[in-house]
């Protein structure tokens, strides 16, 4: 095409032909509305504009120009460089909030989205077919919060850490989440009571019926019908009827949908920001959460409840949370004032009240800061571990030092 010549698009030379039969009085402007799908006023504008310029009055006065918005090559240069690099494998959303907040550049999500499908990055997963109706939400903070772990590899160091969180049913508020390297009662209840002492007593969790939550015997499995007394109560469970929260066992994962899908963003986003900070550690790990990401997380992805007046109950005057949520099993001293715990032998001392507990049924509680205390009725016992050595004469008992040993 020389220059000076004019391009038309099949449409615009439509819209030429019925607007210059307009011109020339053969269409009323009402019918050529009608034709081109404009109102009056606007087939006014085009005859006006085709008197003044001729062919060039159908064509797009924006046709040629660069957008306003247009991003340019070395833009595109450098956010194609941060998603090779620093950004590696985030979507598209959390591409542009980090994009904003730590790099300053402001692009749309339809503009990375063009960039990845250019890349050749895939953008959506696959998405199951919805079969479960869902539930409607709580009315307040604090009537209900859904609890799990999931068991995955947080740091990419090969090593697979658990990431126990719980989140709230009405707002979607994360209360606390800790890594650890397993998933056990106590680490539950460690969790559990940095909730309470955060924010008070909630009245229900929402869980599933890991061995955490529900007890299940092997040899019940060919049994066609349960009762509610066959199964023991769990430590998590014991705990929280103390304090009066009612649990509440799913049956399905969908069930307690809401905290399965906190643990598909947290590894999505939770996993790509520690890789960029460049976090290893479980214990870096639980720092970042409290200190950066829950307060972030909160801030940003809660919802507003139907009632915003919460349904925390304040704890009790006189109930000690460090003796509620902790692993308590019963022991039956032996004839030389001794107990087994978890492969440790421990001996009581003599008090005011007992020179010895031979026979007795003492309760040991295990706490989720390693501590251990012994418990006969609610007094606290003394006691101290003893260790076996083997030497030329034979074994020979060894007890701590008086600096060394764990108060009871």
């Amino acid at each position: 095409m020389k220059d000076g010549d004019i391009f038309l698009r099949p449409k615009e030379i439509t819209r030429h032909q019925i607007i210059g039969r307009c011109l020339l009085g053969r269409l009323s402007n009402k019918r050529a509305g009608e034709l081109l799908n404009l109102s009056v006023r606007q087939v006014q504008r085009l005859k006006k504009r085709v008197k003044d310029f001729g062919l060039l009055g159908v064509v797009h006065q924006n046709r040629g120009r660069c957008p306003a918005n247009k991003i340019g090559e070395g833009l595109y240069a450098r956010i194609t460089e941060l998603i090779k690099g620093r950004y590696q494998g985030l979507n598209t959303l959390h591409l542009q909030e980090k994009l904003e907040v730590e790099v300053g550049i402001r692009v749309g999500r339809e503009t990375i989205r063009r960039l990845y499908k250019q890349m050749g990055v895939p953008l959506r997963k696959c998405r199951r077919r919805r079969r479960f109706t869902r539930r409607e939400r709580k009315l307040q903070p604090g009537m209900m919060l859904q609890m799990d772990g999931s068991c995955h590899d947080w740091f990419g160091t090969g090593e697979k850490f658990v990431l126990i969180a719980a989140i709230d049913d009405a707002t979607n508020e994360v209360p606390w989440a800790s890594f650890f390297e397993s998933e056990s009662s106590l680490n539950y209840l460690s969790v559990l009571r940095r909730i309470v002492e955060r924010k008070g007593l909630f009245w229900s969790l929402y869980v599933d019926r890991a061995s955490s939550f529900k007890t299940l015997r092997r040899d019940w499995t060919n049994r066609k019908s349960f009762r509610r007394d066959d199964f023991e109560e769990t430590q998590v469970h014991q705990a929280l009827k103390e304090v009066g929260i009612e649990m509440i066992n799913a049956r399905t994962p969908q069930a307690k949908g809401r905290v399965e899908r906190l643990f598909g963003f947290f590894q999505d986003r939770l996993l790509k920001e520690m890789r960029i900070m460049g976090i290893n550690t479980a214990e870096a790990g639980n720092e970042f959460l409290k200190e950066s990401w829950l307060p972030y997380y909160n801030q940003r992805y809660t919802h507003e409840p139907a009632l915003k007046e919460p349904a925390y109950r304040e704890v009790p005057a006189g109930v000690d949370l460090r003796e509620v949520f902790c692993v308590k099993q019963p022991r039956q001293v032996k004839n030389d004032n001794t107990l087994s715990f978890q492969g440790r032998l421990y001996k009581l001392l003599a008090d005011p009240w007992r020179a010895s507990y031979a026979r007795a049924t003492v309760e040991v509680r295990k706490y989720p800061d390693q501590g251990l205390s012994i418990f006969y009725g609610q007094r606290p016992l003394s006691y101290e571990e003893v260790f076996l050595e083997n030497s030329r004469k034979g074994l020979k008992s060894m007890t701590l030092q008086e600096d060394d040993r764990i108060p009871g």
